[in-house]
């Protein structure tokens, strides 16, 4: 049915799009349960190794706008001088998906998500800043509790993980997240690890 140029196949190619679309979100939304409930049943093992930071960046957001049909992509930027760090690439990549998924989920017709990856003296400093519909202060307080989205968020499809599993997996690489955010004007999440406690991940 999708074959040739008629309406029959270009209708066959929408829906095909959709349901992969729809598909990719109820896997991402399976994969946010399962991965809470190992955290909170304390299954979560760390896997450390040395890893390439842009190389693992590169990788996580070649797929972003698949998810959402969304054109825009996540710009990086990088200052500093890199290095090897020791973490866990399977656990980061939530964290990096979740961050960026949400950047461009809540930015729809804004200018692309841009994170900026700043190579310190004693850490890394990951953020993540969109131009998108913020979160409202009443919310603020809630952003970290598993299931809570924000009053503005209706008509976007969410579960209310996302920075849950963030903040958890940040943690247990030592790491500290702080969230900067008001209604229509923008998220920015900020994660910090300190090299000499990534070192000591075992």
């Amino acid at each position: 049915y999708s074959e040739g140029e008629d309406e029959t196949s270009r209708k066959s190619m929408r829906f095909l799009s959709r349901i992969l679309s729809e598909v990719m979100r109820l896997t991402s939304l399976m994969d946010d349960i399962l991965v809470l409930g190992r955290v909170e049943a304390g299954r979560i093992v760390l896997n450390p190794v040395e890893t390439d930071l842009a190389a693992l960046l590169t990788e996580t957001f070649s797929d972003r706008k698949l998810l959402y049909n969304d054109d825009r992509s996540i710009r990086v930027v990088y200052k500093g001088i890199p290095r090897l760090l020791r973490l866990d690439p399977v656990l980061f990549t939530h964290i990096l998906n979740n961050i960026g998924t949400n950047a461009l989920k809540y930015s729809k017709g804004k200018p692309e998500p841009v994170l900026t990856v700043e190579w310190l003296e004693d850490m890394v400093r990951l953020t993540m800043c969109d131009e998108g519909i913020g979160i409202p202060e009443a919310d603020m307080s809630n952003i970290f509790q598993s299931f809570h989205r924000g009053a503005n968020v209706s008509n976007i499809q969410g579960t209310g993980l996302g920075l849950v599993i963030v903040k958890q997996f940040t943690e247990l690489h030592h790491g500290i997240i702080h969230v900067k955010s008001s209604e229509n004007n923008g998220t920015c999440i900020t994660l910090e690890f300190p090299f000499q406690k990534l070192e000591a991940l075992v």
